[in-house]
């Protein structure tokens, strides 16, 4: 029972921290979302904000989070106005620097504990190597000999009694 305990708990150990980081970042994403809605309802200059033009091909390769915030080109924006002339969308943006960093953490958050951080794998392939070079292992053929036939062994014909040496007789003297 207190093995399974223990067991259970350094699995808890090792889960736990990355649980926790990943449950912070999601909450830090929601509070800096109602900062930048918060901003937008405020009012910002245009000076503050970014355009962005986009045809409809490209329009359609927005990743979008919800109808006003979008992902273009690895950053985040928040949409504030709309303008559609001659077919190609104008979007007044609000670049949401915050947000995009606190992605960048959770993706490499994520390929952390997937394994797929290519640091770590260049350490672990590393480190592998090492291990390699620390030990030297010869090849072994464990086949048996095919001509080798128990017979052809020398045959030595030894008792325990034809070891046994008796002591001199008489013993010697000391002088």
């Amino acid at each position: 029972m207190s093995k399974r305990l223990i067991s259970i708990f350094l699995v808890l150990c090792l889960i736990l921290p990355m649980l926790g980081m990943f449950g912070w970042l999601q909450q830090r994403r929601k509070e800096v979302r109602r900062e930048v809605k918060h901003q937008i309802i405020a009012g910002l200059e245009r000076s503050e904000l970014v355009l962005l033009t986009f045809t409809p091909e490209q329009h359609s390769k927005l990743k979008w989070k919800h109808s006003k915030e979008f992902e273009f080109e690895g950053e985040m924006f928040d949409i504030v106005e709309t303008e559609v002339v001659d077919g190609v969308t104008q979007y007044w943006c609000w670049s949401d620097d915050e947000e995009t960093a606190l992605n960048k953490q959770l993706f490499e958050l994520t390929n952390i504990a997937l394994g797929l951080d290519p640091l770590q794998q260049k350490n672990k392939d590393n480190f592998q190597q090492y291990c390699k070079t620390l030990f030297y292992e010869t090849p072994c053929d464990w086949r048996l000999n095919e001509g080798l036939i128990l017979a052809e062994l020398p045959q030595h014909n030894c008792t325990i009694a034809s070891w046994k040496i008796s002591p001199p007789l008489p013993p010697p003297e000391l002088s």
